[in-house]
């Protein structure tokens, strides 16, 4: 298979294809190989082209007459899209018109199937980014992978984190009274939510 180039997703996509038609060739005919004159070889059609893609000849009617070469261009009508990404495998139908003597005017189908396109994407390939695109084939290095806690219930939160890593948050936030001395001391708590009741703060009867 021969790959044209790449198109990539947001890009305008043209590819020229050298067609060089010969003179002469050898066909087989009623079982014998005859030596013959091309007249022209036409290209029909091309099936398998990318969404919004179609294709163009130097000659409008596409067809090489023999002992000459042209161009088939083939183009996007618009950029692919997200959508578009993949292979895409060509297959051109052809008519060859010889002249093969006393067997007179012979024409022969063909199909050129060795062609193929592929069209790719950029964007993060990388699973354990927050912003991993599953479609991407080019890795255009936005990845933004796990850099620390994002999580605003651990003590280990940092408000800078873009892409949260569960195993850098280890402590859970626990609100409570963490002074030892007071009424209502938690020995659970982490963060002291102010609401210590010290004895020294009590209104009541003083003996």
């Amino acid at each position: 298979a021969i790959g044209l180039a790449d198109g990539f997703v947001g890009q305008a996509y043209d590819e020229v294809i050298t067609v060089i038609t010969p003179l002469y060739t050898n066909v087989v005919v009623s079982g014998l190989t005859i030596p013959v004159t091309i007249i022209d070889i036409s290209l029909d059609s091309v099936i398998g082209l990318p969404a919004n893609f179609d294709y163009s000849c130097d000659l409008s009617n596409c067809s090489f007459p023999g002992g000459s070469s042209g161009c088939v261009s083939v183009f996007s009508t618009s950029n692919p899209t997200v959508a578009d990404t993949g292979l895409y495998h060509l297959y051109m139908y052809t008519t060859t018109t010889v002249d093969a003597g006393l067997f007179g005017i012979q024409t022969q189908n063909d199909v050129i199937d060795h062609y193929y396109i592929e069209i790719l994407g950029f964007g993060c390939t990388d699973s354990l980014a927050s912003n991993y695109d599953s479609t991407a084939t080019i890795d255009d290095g936005s990845c933004d992978l796990p850099n620390g806690c994002g999580d605003i219930s651990y003590l280990e939160y940092d408000a800078s984190v873009t892409c949260n890593d569960a195993s850098s948050c280890i402590n859970l936030i626990i609100n409570g009274c963490t002074d030892a001395t007071a009424l209502n001391y938690n020995a659970n708590a982490n963060v002291d939510d102010g609401s210590c009741v010290n004895c020294s703060n009590q209104n009541g009867l003083v003996i």
